[in-house]
């Protein structure tokens, strides 16, 4: 009496539309994600030819060096 052999059956797992899935998941995030504006300093400047004087403690001077160091004076 002879026996059949048996045959092993690979798990696949189909790529053919994985890039579709994942451009699909990239526009997806891209369109539902909500940008936080930044509202950072306001500055008020004054109109033309009106002179503001600044005191001397609220000037702050920047020096860039010749090798592009930043100082602050």
């Amino acid at each position: 009496m002879k026996l059949r052999e048996r045959v092993t059956k690979t798990a696949e797992i189909p790529t053919a539309s994985m890039a579709d899935i994942a451009f699909l998941l990239i526009i997806f995030f891209m369109v539902t994600t909500v940008f936080a504006n930044e509202i950072g300093l306001q500055i008020v400047l004054p109109e033309k030819g009106q002179e503001v004087k600044v005191k001397s403690e609220n000037i702050q001077r920047v020096y860039v060096e010749d090798m592009g160091g930043i100082r602050l004076g």
